[in-house]
């Protein structure tokens, strides 16, 4: 999450791509009582942040979080990718 003009309105973009070889892990870490049975996924701000906990970072003399829902995907191979929104 870095400093951009978006951040004021709370639209800048953000994406976090990782790598999660076994599902039951993916789905303890996402808090879903088992592997995820979906590709694609929308979780609200709130939803997201009570799994994953508070996502914040102090840019330019401000503190910036996430603002917007968030999608997480899942694939087969393991990979995963959140993405969403962030600001002030």
């Amino acid at each position: 999450m870095g400093w951009r003009p978006s951040c004021k309105t709370g639209t800048a973009k953000w994406v976090y791509d990782g790598i999660c070889p076994d599902p039951a892990v993916f789905g303890c870490l996402m808090a879903l009582g088992g592997p995820p049975t979906w590709k694609m996924k929308k979780f609200t701000k709130d939803e997201f942040e009570s799994r994953i906990g508070t996502v914040t970072a102090s840019k330019m003399y401000n503190v910036v979080g996430i603002t917007s829902d968030v999608t997480v995907r899942w694939s087969e191979t393991g990979e995963f990718k959140f993405s969403g929104c962030y600001g002030i």
